[in-house]
């Protein structure tokens, strides 16, 4: 069951893999684009930056100031969390990449890696979509996922942000890239009250555009 970020971790490098070492048919013209929820808005007035150190890697980031953050370890995951929204982001730790991201992968293969990640994720994901996007130069592959329903098999990821208000589902969505051949996956999401579709809707573009921000910020070094 989907009780840590490490379960979808392993299926997502999977996919990752089996998507990026596809050569690309000079037919299928890839199409670079966000997540729908993923609006360009304003920049935050009021952020922090963030910076991780990893083994491998430094990822300097830029947070809300009003987020609070957490590491699975000296040099784990970070864990950044808006209690009040029902957001998270994890920045997993970085492993070194099989592969490199510099060219767009073709649609039918993004489509078909829907498929694959369906058949591998736990109890609970329903995979919908996959794209990828360039960030200031940087290709990223990216899956969106659904849990329509919070409960015991999936609660315990949300754990602090379920004591606060009833949830009752998430929309979610991994990222991946591969700076200095280190792969580097980002986890986010959102959790919904599932009061009604619009209220649903609303909450999700909201952190769509606040989780675009973050990524368009990050930037990664060698490690100090």
């Amino acid at each position: 069951m989907p009780r840590t970020p490490r379960v979808l971790s392993a299926v997502s490098l999977a996919v990752t893999v089996l998507i990026a070492l596809e050569p690309l048919a000079s037919a299928q013209a890839p199409l670079l684009a966000w997540p729908e929820a993923f609006a360009t808005g304003p920049a935050s007035p009021h952020s922090r930056q963030t910076v991780i150190d990893f083994p491998t890697l430094r990822v300097t980031l830029s947070l809300p100031d009003s987020w609070g953050t957490r590491r699975d370890g000296p040099a784990g995951a970070l864990v950044a969390t808006d209690v009040k929204n029902g957001r998270q982001i994890e920045i997993a730790e970085p492993t070194p990449a099989a592969f490199d991201l510099k060219e767009p992968v073709s649609k039918g293969r993004l489509a078909g890696s829907i498929k694959t990640m369906q058949a591998s994720v736990p109890a609970g994901y329903v995979v919908e979509k996959a794209g990828q996007i360039d960030v200031g130069g940087r290709l990223w592959l990216w899956h969106e996922s659904r849990i329509p329903t919070l409960d015991t098999s999936t609660e315990a990821r949300y754990q602090q942000m379920l004591r606060g208000l009833p949830y009752r589902s998430a929309q979610t969505w991994s990222f991946v890239t591969t700076p200095q051949s280190q792969l580097v996956r980002v986890y986010l999401a959102v959790l919904l009250r599932g009061i009604s579709a619009a209220e649903d809707s609303a909450a999700t573009s909201a952190a769509g555009t606040v989780f675009a921000e973050v990524l368009r910020s990050m930037t990664f070094q060698s490690p100090k």
